[in-house]
């Protein structure tokens, strides 16, 4: 997967992924860094679910603290990856989003929706550098962690990055949809969505969902690093 990228291009990695298992996203983030070859991680991730950074991440933690009017999570992330790729010697630079949020306490909600806001840091991440040589890609991650953990048979857990693409340049325009957004978000939403099913709770009807596939609306473009943890 290094070698896809020229050995002297100055990037940054938005990480997202699919929100299966909280007490591992953040270790496994940081496993799909390092095999990017990133030198510096950063983690996004709601304050009331880690009081206090994890160990097993190497950089940093930007906190989402709600009702706080101080807490801007998307300019704090913007500026640590701004400052290690461009003042310090490194190449690579990474942030892990998980845009589906928190995993509700009462079950697994199905279909779990996927917000905007890791694809507006990525836009926001690319147009801020795009004068200084800095390439911003946006990778989408998924395990397989429900069926890890649910199924009958020995099923290895797994991550896969599902796909890699150079996040355009231009600024958002705010008066109008950006159909960039919108297309990964959806394509987010539908590939997170579509291994749930019969381990999963419908937390508004309190039923079992039936297991299905949810097509996807939109052809992704698969990569085939798979790492098997």
């Amino acid at each position: 997967m290094k070698k896809s990228f020229r050995p002297n291009e100055k990037s940054v990695f938005i990480l997202i992924g699919n929100h299966d298992q909280p007490l591992m996203d953040i270790a496994l983030a940081r496993k799909v860094s390092l095999a990017l070859g990133s030198d510096h991680h950063v983690t996004m991730t709601r304050k009331s679910v880690y009081p206090i950074p994890p160990p097993v991440t190497a950089g940093d933690v930007v906190f989402v603290v709600d009702n706080d009017p101080k807490s801007n999570p998307v300019q704090e992330s913007l500026d640590i990856l701004s400052k290690n790729i461009l003042e310090k010697s490194h190449n690579r630079v990474s942030l892990a989003v998980y845009p589906e949020g928190m995993l509700p306490y009462t079950g697994g909600q199905m279909p779990m929706t996927v917000k905007e806001g890791a694809f507006v840091i990525a836009r926001k991440m690319a147009h801020q550098l795009s004068q200084q040589g800095v390439s911003v890609y946006l990778v989408r991650m998924k395990t397989n962690i429900i069926e890890h953990l649910t199924s009958a048979d020995v099923t290895p857990a797994r991550v896969m990055m599902e796909s890699i693409e150079r996040v355009p340049e231009t600024a958002i325009d705010r008066s109008r949809p950006d159909e960039w957004i919108e297309r990964n978000r959806l394509q987010a939403e539908n590939s997170f969505n579509s291994h749930r099913g019969k381990t999963q709770i419908d937390i508004f009807n309190l039923d079992k969902v039936p297991y299905s596939k949810i097509p996807l609306s939109i052809e992704i473009r698969a990569c085939s690093k798979v790492f098997v943890l």
